[in-house]
C-alpha cells in the first residue's frame, strides 16, 4: 500500500510541470488562431471569439476600426515567432485573474520587426483573448 501510495505522488509530481506546459500550450493555441483570424483580415470573427471582456473594453466598431486601420499602415503579417510567454495575475485595467501573456516577434509586408502582443484569459475553461495589440 505505502509503495501504491508513493507511486501516486511521484506520478503527480511528475505530470504538474507538464500540466503547465499543456495551460501554456492551449493559451499559445488560442492566440495564434486569433492571431490568424485577424491576419486573414476576419476582424469581425476575432472580435466575438475574444472574450467578454475584450468586448466590455472595446465597442465593436472602434475594434474593428482600429484593426483594420493597423492592417492598413503596417499590412498583413508575414512571419510570426514566439518570442514568449508569461503568466501574470494583475494588470492595470483589467480584473484580477490568471492571464497568460503571448508576445510574437512578427515581419510583416511594411514593418521588417513588428511585435504582436496577446493577452488571454480563461473563460468556461477555455483560453480567450482580451486584448490583442501589433506595433
Amino acid at each position: 500500500m505505502k509503495y501504491l501510495l508513493l507511486g501516486f505522488c511521484l506520478l503527480f509530481l511528475l505530470t504538474v510541470p507538464s500540466l503547465a506546459d499543456n495551460i501554456e500550450d492551449q493559451a499559445l493555441t488560442t492566440a495564434r488562431s486569433f492571431a490568424e483570424l485577424v491576419n486573414d483580415g476576419n476582424f469581425q470573427a476575432a472580435y466575438w471569439t475574444g472574450s467578454p471582456l475584450l468586448q466590455l473594453a472595446n465597442a465593436e466598431q472602434e475594434w474593428l476600426d482600429r484593426i483594420d486601420r493597423d492592417q492598413k499602415v503596417l499590412g498583413r503579417v508575414l512571419t510570426r515567432e514566439l518570442k514568449k510567454t508569461r503568466s501574470i495575475t494583475s494588470l492595470a485595467g483589467f480584473p484580477d485573474d490568471t492571464y497568460q501573456v503571448v508576445l510574437f516577434n512578427s515581419r510583416t509586408e511594411h514593418k521588417t520587426k513588428a511585435h504582436e502582443t496577446l493577452l488571454l484569459h480563461q473563460v468556461g475553461g477555455l483560453w480567450r483573448v482580451c486584448s490583442y495589440k501589433i506595433h
